[in-house]
C-alpha cells in the first residue's frame, strides 16, 4: 500500500530553517515505510540560494524533481515555493532516474 504527503516551504534564504520546516511537516504528516521517494518542486531562486540542495542532502530518502515559476499545495499558493511529495511503501520499490533532453510540441487553439 501507498502512502502519501506534501511538504512544503517558503523560506530561500536560510537553509537550515528551510529544512527544519520540512522536517516538522514530514515528522507530524506520515511514517516513512521502507521504501520512500520524494518529488521536489521549486522556484529556481531555491537552487541558487542552495536551499534545494540542501534539503536534498539531509532528507532520508531519495528526490527527483524540476523547477516551476509557481505552485499550490496544502491550501497554499505562491512563486516562491519549494514542494515536495513523498510516496512510501512497504512493497513498492522506487528508482530515480534521468532521462535525456525531452522535446515538447506546443499546440494552441484559437477560440471562434
Amino acid at each position: 500500500m501507498l502512502k502519501c504527503a506534501s511538504l512544503f516551504t517558503r523560506e530561500v534564504d536560510y537553509q537550515e530553517e528551510a529544512l527544519s520546516e520540512i522536517l516538522s511537516q514530514l515528522e507530524q504528516k506520515i511514517e516513512l515505510l521502507e521504501h520512500t521517494v520524494g518529488i521536489l518542486t521549486c522556484h529556481t531562486e531555491f537552487i541558487e540560494s542552495g536551499v534545494m540542495q540542501y534539503i536534498s542532502e539531509n532528507l532520508p530518502f531519495d528526490l527527483v524533481g524540476s523547477t516551476t515559476s509557481s505552485q499550490a499545495v496544502n491550501d497554499e499558493a505562491g512563486d516562491l515555493m519549494l514542494t515536495i511529495f513523498i510516496i512510501t511503501a512497504d512493497d513498492v520499490r522506487f528508482k530515480p532516474g534521468i532521462t535525456e533532453k525531452v522535446q515538447c510540441r506546443f499546440y494552441y487553439a484559437t477560440v471562434i
